[in-house]
């Protein structure tokens, strides 16, 4: 066991994501974005989870999947800065090989 320090967010930041979390996903998507300044980008999914909004009666019981799904995306892109299907690539996965040289990018 090495004594390396962790890597995770702070306690205080650990809240402002938990405060992100909650108004991405039950407020509007794009909340997190506006609140770090990047108001672009929080428009374009404020403007996401309104049409999810819009088209979410012709789903039947499942209304709440683009909503909830434009919202954590949102929360993805505002902590760690990725997409969520971006979230699960690692490093010398398929993936990050670049396609011009197939060398594995560190």
């Amino acid at each position: 066991m090495t004594d390396q320090p962790s890597t995770g967010p702070k306690p205080g930041e650990q809240v402002v994501n938990a405060l992100k979390l909650v108004a991405d996903v039950a407020v509007l998507p794009g909340s997190g974005q506006l609140v770090e300044g990047k108001v672009r980008e929080g428009v374009l999914y404020g403007l996401a989870g309104l049409t999810a909004k819009v088209i979410s009666p012709l789903l039947g019981p499942l209304w709440w999947v683009p909503w909830v799904g434009v919202g954590l995306d949102s929360f993805s892109r505002s902590t760690a800065g990725k997409h969520l299907w971006e979230l699960r690539q690692q490093p010398g996965s398929p993936a990050s090989v670049s396609k011009e040289t197939n060398v594995v990018e560190p």
